[in-house]
């Protein structure tokens, strides 16, 4: 290879190199952002199903639910 060419491919190689760079970068500040968003989306989604169901649980819903399986009943037939 003569120099000029050597020359090209090492630009183009810059080129690559930088872009892989980039894309890298972001992709780990999008991770470092995300990561802890979604914890903390999991968590509070946790805590509202928790306080749900420690609602459900203190009340007795049993009657209701008997209720309301017989009116499915009484419709479908």
């Amino acid at each position: 290879m003569d120099e000029k060419a050597k020359f090209v491919q090492a630009d183009e190689l810059k080129k690559f190199a930088f872009f892989g760079v980039a894309v890298s970068t972001v992709a780990t500040l999008i991770a470092i952002i995300a990561v802890p968003l979604l914890c903390l989306h999991m968590q509070t989604v946790h805590s509202g199903l928790s306080d749900e169901l420690l609602f459900c649980k203190s009340k007795n819903i049993q009657p209701e639910r008997y209720k309301i399986s017989v009116s499915r009943d009484v419709t479908t037939n």
